[in-house]
């Protein structure tokens, strides 16, 4: 990195996939250039600490130093719901969001971390909302990553809204939906927006060396499009758009994903777009890695709402912010006693409208710190407790009975009244198609089609290990 960057006012974003972290340093001026760009390959045996370790160094190098730092949460650790709310002031629709976190996920109140994006609000009082909660225990994980550097101001935002972002900077065709597509090797990320907010999004994995990778990819975003479209009718994409370089896809692929979600296919070549330095791509060994879930939020700052920070993470950046504002006030104080004290050859005309104007300055301070004090009683409230879904209850119990000794579950997703997910290790191949065949005879299971969706060795350190994922689907 050149000297001249070093001395410019800048921000951090990091993003995570399982195949590597990438580290974008940005200008905060009038053009938010990218300055500085670190992509760091990861093993699947690459331990917490380790990445702990590389993620430090590459802050250092790139010179970070209490610089405003955004997590680019990935798609998969997050839970997202379309709602309406009968309530327009953030104040309440914070309120409403918390309690509503307990109906989606199994887990108490104080498990729960919510954020929202106000998407539409009409006449009669009501908004409509995009609810994105996370566990408590992912975010720590996540934070706990930079906890050698104990960052003063942090955000954790969800990485589909950088899709968005970067969608509607690049874009100028916004009115209508559109549906976009961010692949990185083997992970995809599926976004619906309009006018730059985010309506719907979800992940799924289809690897880079599985047999026909463009028709299962093509099936899984028709998938996700047939879900969008009942979950929030009315809001038909227009086209599809694909963030890559032309010539980066195969031929296959584009034609496969139209005939399959019938819509055009466009591809929307970020990189040049955005003009980045031959310096910087030069960086990025694959070209198939992709940076479009970081991108976006260099080009603007997230709204406060979106943020997804452990409150307590949040009550620091607040008193950082404090601490700011108060100096701000004692060199406004300072100065003018200083004036006073000095006696400057002033007329008391003049003098009284040099006090005048440091009490405008003092009153527009302490203007903008109200919303500090608001979101300080916001971040005191508690959250209720709500009763969790019985349905959701009788499948962790059946699953739990099913499970064989050699095998573990790792990740469970509801999607309510249509999908479960599951996804584990297993020590041997047996344990999982047992598994699948208890699922299938099980009553409570019943109403779902158990599908194997894909099942791989890998070696670790006690063994081979078998990772599994298993779709329940709603028959």
């Amino acid at each position: 990195m050149t000297k001249s960057n070093k001395n410019k006012k800048a921000g951090f974003v990091c993003s995570f996939t399982e195949n590597s972290f990438k580290l974008l340093k940005y200008g905060l001026g009038a053009k938010r250039e990218i300055l500085d760009l670190v992509v760091q390959p990861l093993e699947l045996s690459t331990s917490g600490q380790e990445l702990k370790e590389k993620l430090k160094k590459a802050l250092v190098q790139s010179a970070y130093k209490d610089n405003p730092l955004i997590i680019s949460l990935p798609r998969n650790q997050a839970t997202c719901r379309y709602l309406k709310v009968p309530a327009q002031n953030p104040h309440e629709i914070d309120k409403i969001a918390n309690l509503q976190a307990g109906r989606f996920l199994p887990y108490p109140p104080e498990e729960l971390v919510t954020a929202y994006d106000i998407i539409s609000s009409d006449s009669q009082g009501y908004c409509s909302i995009n609810l994105i909660i996370v566990r408590r225990e992912v975010l720590e994980r996540y934070l706990d990553f930079f906890q050698g550097l104990n960052p003063k101001n942090i955000s954790v935002v969800l990485s589909s809204f950088s899709l968005c972002v970067l969608y509607a900077h690049l874009s100028r065709q916004q009115s209508a939906p559109v549906m976009l597509v961010d692949t990185d090797l083997s992970n995809t990320e599926i976004a619906f927006t309009q006018d730059k907010k985010l309506l719907f999004s979800r992940y799924f994995k289809v690897g880079k060396d599985l047999p026909q990778r463009e028709n299962v990819f093509a099936e899984e975003a028709n998938k996700t499009l047939g879900v969008y479209t009942k979950e929030i009718p009315g809001l038909p994409p227009e086209r599809v758009v694909l963030f890559g370089e032309t010539g980066m896809f195969h031929p296959g692929l584009t034609k496969a994903l139209s005939e399959q979600v019938k819509l055009p296919v466009e591809v929307l070549p970020y990189k040049s777009k955005m003009e980045l330095s031959e310096s910087l791509l030069s960086r990025i060994a694959d070209p198939e890695v992709s940076l479009v879930n970081a991108l976006g939020f260099t080009l603007e700052d997230a709204p406060k709402f979106l943020n997804l920070a452990l409150p307590e993470k949040k009550e620091e950046a607040k008193n950082f912010f404090r601490r700011q504002e108060y100096r701000k006030i004692f060199l406004y104080v300072l100065g003018a006693a200083l004036a006073l004290a000095l006696g400057i050859n002033l007329s008391l005309m003049a003098k009284g409208r040099y006090l005048r104007k440091q009490n405008i300055k003092l009153s527009k301070v302490l203007t903008e710190a109200q919303p500090l004090e608001a979101m300080e009683k916001r971040l005191k409230l508690l959250n209720s407790r709500r009763k969790v879904n019985a349905a959701v209850l009788d499948l962790l119990s059946e699953i739990s009975r099913l499970m064989p000794p050699r095998a573990s579950l790792n990740n469970f997703i509801y999607e309510e009244g249509e999908w479960v997910g599951l996804y584990g290790e297993s020590q041997d191949m047996n344990a999982v198609l047992s598994l699948v065949t208890g699922l299938e005879k099980s009553a409570v299971m019943g109403d779902y089609t158990i599908k194997l969706k894909h099942a791989t060795k890998r070696a670790a350190e006690s063994g081979e290990i078998v990772d599994f994922e298993i779709d329940c689907l709603r028959r």
